[in-house]
């Protein structure tokens, strides 16, 4: 096989993804680590500008109480991004080998049952 049909298999070999490549290329191991610090940081610096912004308007024009807010729509903010990249994953991939409910499992439960749980154990009655 010539470099570049391997190239063309695996584009970002360079990354250092499999196990050969990264004990052939240490420092890409370094730039690998600093990426995803830059992406954590990056997340966080966006939930805390907009989402937990979103979160505290939401508590003030509903009227209900930052413990089940914090809950509640913490649960379902931090589950629809998860949705999403299954659902992405289940109709937009070639492999054929994930079914439904394995893709969107965690996903209903984080909606039903941790939510279900936190208005249960809620001390004021929600609307």
């Amino acid at each position: 096989m010539m470099e570049g049909d391997e190239y063309s298999q695996r584009p970002l070999r360079f990354l250092g993804t499999e196990e050969e490549d990264l004990a052939s290329s240490p420092e890409w191991g370094v730039v690998y680590l600093f990426g995803l610090f830059l992406i954590f940081i990056t997340m966080s610096m966006i939930c805390d500008e907009y989402f937990v912004a979103a979160l505290e308007e939401m508590i003030k024009q509903y009227n209900i109480s930052a413990d089940v807010a914090g809950t509640v729509l913490m649960a379902a903010g931090t589950s629809i991004p998860e949705l999403f990249a299954a659902l992405v994953g289940l109709f937009f991939s070639d492999s054929s080998d994930a079914g439904l409910g394995t893709v969107v499992g965690s996903v209903v439960f984080n909606g039903t049952v941790i939510v279900g749980g936190a208005l249960l154990v809620s001390p004021s009655e929600v609307p």
